[in-house]
């Protein structure tokens, strides 16, 4: 099997630029980071981007490495009818807790507001400033401190014909709110790793978490 990592992009930045242009615009707006020029449709695809779903609504996505870093990204823009609609990054698993401490002293990244939700099989939610998502899991239940971020998504849209707002409300339907008042005394408290986690949270952001 060709080995795909050897032939990554490497772009020059870092997790914390890209969540900080993230969270200042809803999408990625510097596509200069990645390294092209422009999100149409023929110049992603002479680039090796991928496409992925049908005609009405797909994505064309690319991986790039992080330079100096065994990290990589995954680069997904979407379009509706052929029309640029909005974009979003998955992460190759980024160690949270770590990552969460660096964007905690980071002044130019502004979280308004952090409500926390945990799913059933418990995979952690973040929708931050009311239209931003991240989504958290972990790859090994028996290690602590192994919450890594996935994806990062929002409910912009460029064409407003894509209702992203649903997968917040789904989100907040299908799911646990977790605050400060409940934490304590929910059955999440007794997980290690969740615990780590929120409690990093109310530290580093408790002015975004009053209601």
């Amino acid at each position: 099997m060709k080995n795909t990592k050897n032939i990554l992009k490497t772009i020059n930045l870092s997790i914390n630029d890209l969540i900080e242009n993230f969270i200042k615009n809803k999408i990625i707006t510097n596509i200069n980071l990645f390294g092209i020029e422009n999100f149409t449709i023929n110049y992603l695809s002479k680039n090796n981007f991928h496409k992925i779903g049908d005609d009405d609504y797909f994505l064309l996505e690319k991986n790039f490495r992080i330079i100096n870093s065994l990290n990589e990204v995954n680069l997904k823009i979407y379009y509706c009818d052929g029309v640029y609609d909005s974009n979003g990054i998955d992460f190759g698993g980024v160690r949270f807790l770590s990552l969460l401490k660096k964007i905690s002293r980071n002044e130019e990244i502004l979280f308004k507001k952090i409500e926390i939700f945990i799913d059933d099989i418990f995979n952690m939610h973040l929708i931050i400033n009311n239209e931003i998502i991240f989504w958290l899991g972990r790859s090994n239940k028996k290690i602590r401190n192994n919450f890594k971020l996935l994806c990062m998504s929002s409910n912009f849209s460029y064409t407003g014909k894509v209702n992203h707002d649903s997968i917040i409300k789904s989100i907040k339907n299908n799911s646990a709110k977790i605050t400060p008042e409940n934490f304590l005394y929910s059955k999440y408290n007794n997980n290690m790793q969740i615990k780590l986690i929120i409690n990093a949270i109310f530290k580093n952001f408790p002015n975004a978490l009053e209601d």
